[in-house]
Formats: structure tokens, sequence, C-alpha cells
């Protein structure tokens, strides 16, 4: 039966009772589903690719290393990591990438069976829909929300946690974040990355440290963008007056109950 891609022919699979193994012949789309498979030929056909029915598709995102043994597709100059990934999206049949930073070179492959972490430590491998992140500029889209934030994480977390965002805008001079439903990106600004909403990882246990931060914002109406470092200062400084006085009066309560 056809098939558009890979992912195509292995959701065929799944749909299929009995089907437990498949293989995509790329060059003419053809998706061949089988019940079981027990020997694998690489050598007779460089462009068919096989799987399980049930295989995870996980993304593999910025990782150390260079593709081995995949179909190469072109090599090309980058100017970054983010603008291989770029090249890959915009290139056909591109679906993994391996920049390599000392020379900018982007090389872009069909597929990636192994990742070889031995030979250069200052190359990088991922697929091209991993989220684009930290990109230089800003996105000018359908505006959905905006907000005070103290990093560009926190301005991920903003875009993450709003069902209506899928891309941000991060000024890391008025610390300030803008979120957006889509985006068409201007390029021309130093002092403002952008990104989409699943560049944020929640590692992070326990409460935010940055809500402090952001509270003492409001609580002192520090909307002053224009000079933005004193601004932040200054509130830090009341944070720590604030709680410097209540341990005092805690400490200082606790002893005359004592007594």
């Amino acid at each position: 039966m056809a098939a558009d891609s890979y992912s195509d022919c292995q959701s065929q699979c799944q749909a299929t009772d009995d089907c437990n193994y498949f293989t995509f012949y790329d060059p003419n789309n053809i998706c061949v589903l089988q019940y079981n498979c027990t020997e694998i030929d690489t050598s007779n056909c460089p462009q068919c690719f096989t799987g399980e029915k049930d295989c995870p598709e996980e993304n593999i995102c910025h990782v150390e290393g260079d593709c081995q043994d995949g179909f190469h597709i072109d090599d090309v100059v980058a100017d970054s990591y983010t603008d291989c990934q770029l090249k890959c999206q915009a290139a056909n049949d591109c679906n993994y990438f391996t920049y390599y930073d000392p020379n900018n070179i982007c090389v872009l492959q069909y597929n990636c069976t192994e990742i070889d972490t031995s030979n250069c430590p200052q190359c990088y491998t991922g697929q091209k829909n991993c989220p684009v992140c930290s990109i230089s500029g800003e996105c000018q889209g359908n505006l959905v929300g905006q907000t005070v934030s103290l990093t560009e994480e926190d301005c991920q977390r903003e875009c993450f946690n709003d069902p209506e965002c899928f891309w941000y805008t991060y000024d890391f001079v008025l610390s300030y974040c803008l979120l957006t439903s889509d985006c068409f990106p201007k390029n021309d600004s130093n002092q403002k990355t952008y990104g989409q909403k699943d560049c944020f990882q929640d590692n992070e246990d326990g409460a935010n440290p940055s809500n402090l931060f952001l509270l003492c914002f409001y609580f002192i109406n520090c909307y002053c963008f224009s000079i933005a470092c004193n601004c932040k200062k200054w509130c830090l400084n009341i944070l720590i007056a604030i709680l410097l006085f209540l341990y005092f009066f805690f400490n200082s309560s606790h002893i005359l109950s004592i007594n």
C-alpha cells in the first residue's frame, strides 16, 4: 500500500490487525506490512526502513555527537545549530541533521541509525521537528499575552502553560515576555530571542523562585522598563529586607513566648 512517510507507514501497521512489522520503501512510497520479521537485509535497499509497530517516536534534540550510517542528503553551511535545524526543515526528505560547530558545516540526512560521541565533541545532532529555541530576534504574530519575566526560561514557562500560546519572544534587557499564537520572524534585534512553546522543559521541583521576584515587581509597581536594571536591584533589596524582617520578627516572638 502507499504511504507518505515512515511514520505514515507505521501508523498503517498500527491500524492493521496482525501487523507487527513494517518496511517503508522511500523511493516509491510503498509500505509493506508483515506479521513477523526474521531478518533485515541492509545490502540491497539503502532507502528502505523497517520497524516494529510499537516503536516509540522519541525526539532526538541537541545530542552531542555526529550521525552515522544514515542516508545522506546534503552538506550546507550554517551559522548555528538552530540555523542548521531550520535548513533541515526547509529541505525535502531531511529528518535528521548534524551541526559541526568548529567549521559551521550542517549535514542533512534522511535517517540516523547511530550517533557517535567519540570522534566529534563539538558536533550536535537533532531531528527537524525538535522545538526551535532561543533564536535572536522576535516573533510578530497574534498577541495572546504579555508579562514580566526574570529569565527566558520563565518566559518559556508562561508560553508552555498558556493553551493559546505557541511562540514566545523574550526581551532580556527589559525582562519582558510576549506570547503569540503564530510567528512571523523579525531577526533584527540583539536584545530579544524567540522560540516555540515546547522549548520549556519542566525539571524543577517545588515553587519557582522567580515568582517571589515577580511578586516584588508588582508590589512596588515596578514597570519602569527604561531603567530595568536599577528597578531589579530595588526589588531585590526590598525583598531581602522583608525576609530579614520576618526572620527577626518570628525569632523575637519565639523568645518572648519562652519567657
